[in-house]
């Protein structure tokens, strides 16, 4: 009798445990990432060449300006950034490869080496870009010199997502620029998992997360520097500025002149420190070599000069109580920086 019911709870456990075998068996095939309200989908697959091809797919909202995924890093320093935008070709996107040296727009990276597929384009309302990368998506250069990388045969490989605001935005240029990014996440990859057969990666509305995990997603505090930047300068050069001259002119009142000129210099440097730092998180901006960033650093240094001829102005004045040297280039000055400050409103 003991050895019949020993005999049932053996054969019970042989059943049990190729049960669970089977549950907890992973089949491979593609990971797969959606962030939590589906604005970017990425799939990932490596197939059966472990040494150098990545296949991989991205997807993003097309109300979307820009989206992307970072590979190699939990942040955006030393991350291989694979991005899509909308292509100014009729149902077409472009793709771009960029690399991330800091918190700021990364550089687009011509050396990596890819094909585009056929999946690749604006299908069911959303940027759709299908790349089997050659070379270069593996390893990168780095911020310090050192190299980024993608470890195929992680089970936990960091990356981030970003995806930018809702507008239309259409350029066929890889090095396009952008707009600052409207919300941002981090998460992790089973890449191990993807090795075997090759399989195209492919993405649709009932993708599910597959070898993923979510570690946090935000939404972006609006970037006001660039409109504070604008309400400082026209503000202070096309509103304070003419009414100074007002004042002196018509009324006669070099005291009230004196302090409203001053309180616009102080706005034009105060909006002149916040359009340098933010030039920093833009490519197209960190070189300082638009002609708005020159025309703002020429007005600005003459502001400085121009405050020097006013005070140098009004003390030689008040002794001699005749026109001064001073009061002619301070005079002349002024309307450069009137007329330069509102060009530069317009570039």
């Amino acid at each position: 009798m003991l050895l019949r019911k020993l005999g049932h709870a053996l054969a019970a456990t042989a059943v049990l445990f190729p049960v669970t075998s089977a549950k907890e068996k992973d089949e491979g095939g593609q990971s797969t990432f959606v962030s939590p309200d589906g604005d970017v989908a990425f799939a990932i697959d490596i197939g059966e060449n472990t040494n150098t091809e990545v296949y991989f797919s991205l997807r993003v909202k097309k109300n979307r300006s820009w989206g992307a995924v970072g590979l190699g890093s939990e942040d955006m320093p030393g991350a291989l950034f694979l991005m899509v935008y909308k292509s100014r070709t009729t149902n077409n996107v472009t793709f771009s490869p960029r690399l991330a040296y800091g918190h700021y727009e990364p550089y687009y990276w011509d050396e990596m080496d890819y094909e585009i597929l056929n999946t690749t384009g604006i299908i069911d309302d959303h940027m759709v870009a299908t790349i089997r990368c050659k070379s270069g998506c593996r390893s990168w250069p780095s911020h310090g010199g050192q190299k980024g990388y993608l470890d195929v045969y992680d089970h936990n490989s960091k990356a981030v997502f970003a995806f930018g605001p809702k507008e239309d935005y259409y350029s066929d240029d890889t090095d396009a620029p952008l707009k600052y990014h409207a919300g941002y996440g981090s998460f992790s990859l089973d890449i191990k998992r993807t090795h075997g057969k090759s399989e195209l990666p492919s993405l649709s509305d009932s993708t599910k997360d597959v070898g993923s995990e979510l570690i946090y997603a935000t939404k972006a505090k609006p970037n006001w520097a660039s409109p504070l930047h604008g309400v400082f300068m026209v503000l202070s050069i096309i509103f304070l500025m003419p009414i100074g001259v007002v004042l002196l002119r018509s009324g006669g009142w070099v005291k009230w002149h004196a302090l409203n000129q001053s309180i616009a210099t102080l706005g034009v440097f105060a909006g002149f420190g916040i359009g340098v730092a933010n030039s920093f998180y833009y490519q197209r901006s960190r070189s300082f070599d638009d002609p708005h960033q020159i025309i703002g650093f020429v007005v600005t240094g003459l502001l400085l000069g121009q405050f020097g001829l006013g005070v140098m102005h009004h003390t030689q004045y008040r002794r001699t109580q005749a026109p001064t040297k001073y009061g002619k280039f301070h005079l002349w000055v002024g309307r450069i920086i009137l007329f330069l400050g509102t060009l530069n409103a317009f570039l």
